[in-house]
């Protein structure tokens, strides 16, 4: 291999890397950083079953704890839950609290994100108006919370620096292929080892996912009402929602990438059938 080629191919290498780190930081910034995606996201998780079973728990079990079991059973206080869980007064806070969370995340400037029953009252309200008298000092009771001490600087700096990848790394990527297509003499070649990469990427993009989901269930934690296994099909599920429009791009890479290295070896592969052997 020649010096030409052989750094057309390590440019092909590098655009592949910064492709995948821009597209990824792009879509960190765009769907979980930015405060509006991110609660859309926190409302379409609500939507998925062990997320929705594990905030059902939650209510149930604070209106159980304060409206006396002899008006209310604790059949009935799930019934009810669920039925608050559906409101659109619920959805409202659900979504707030999400954009706190957002900002506990994301932002210096956020201590904790809390959603409390004394905010869900208009929801108890929409179903049954002689609940929320009953529930005392509702405004204190914490249903969902999540305080900046429990998250630390990584996700901030992982907020900041995808801002700042996204908006050099996709554009560095394509500079860096075209000047690996212009600088190689075999551009075939480059052309494979790019699809062979855009392989990888994709390989390893699908592996990170699996494990991401498994580190979160891990850390998942029970809470009042809410088993830990409960707890931890919530989380799995809430990381599906977060990032499952990363996985249509980590199978498309990985077909592409098979496809584009068959199609470049096709020629060599007709090339070789279609010689004679020399005659004895």
């Amino acid at each position: 291999m020649t010096g030409r080629q052989l750094t057309a191919v390590l440019l092909a290498i590098v655009a592949v890397a910064l492709a995948f780190v821009g597209g990824l930081s792009r879509y960190l910034r765009d769907e979980i950083v930015a405060p509006r995606p991110f609660a859309d996201r926190a409302l379409a998780a609500l939507d998925r079953e062990p997320v929705r079973a594990a905030v059902v728990d939650a209510v149930a079990t604070q209106v159980e704890q304060r409206v006396p079991s002899g008006l209310l059973s604790a059949q009935q206080a799930r019934t009810l839950a669920e039925r608050v869980v559906a409101t659109r007064a619920f959805r409202r806070s659900f979504r707030r609290t999400a954009l706190d969370a957002n900002r506990v995340l994301f932002q210096d400037d956020a201590g904790a994100a809390t959603l409390r029953l004394g905010a869900l009252t208009g929801a108890f309200d929409t179903i049954d108006p002689r609940i929320s008298p009953l529930l005392g000092d509702a405004a204190s009771q914490q249903l969902l919370s999540l305080r900046g001490d429990d998250v630390g600087l990584g996700t901030k700096k992982l907020g900041d620096g995808a801002d700042s990848l996204a908006s050099w790394c996709l554009p560095l990527a394509l500079f860096a292929l075209l000047a690996a297509l212009l600088l190689a003499p075999r551009r075939l070649a480059v052309i494979r080892v790019t699809a062979i990469c855009a392989l990888l990427a994709g390989a390893l993009l699908l592996v990170s996912l699996a494990l991401g989901r498994a580190a979160v269930v891990d850390a998942a934690k029970a809470s009042t009402g809410v088993s830990v296994q409960a707890a931890r099909d919530a989380a799995g599920a809430a990381w599906e929602e977060f990032t499952d429009g990363l996985r249509p791009w980590a199978l498309g890479a990985v077909a592409a990438g098979l496809i584009v290295t068959a199609l470049t070896l096709l020629p060599a592969a007709l090339g070789s059938g279609g010689r004679r052997r020399p005659a004895a």
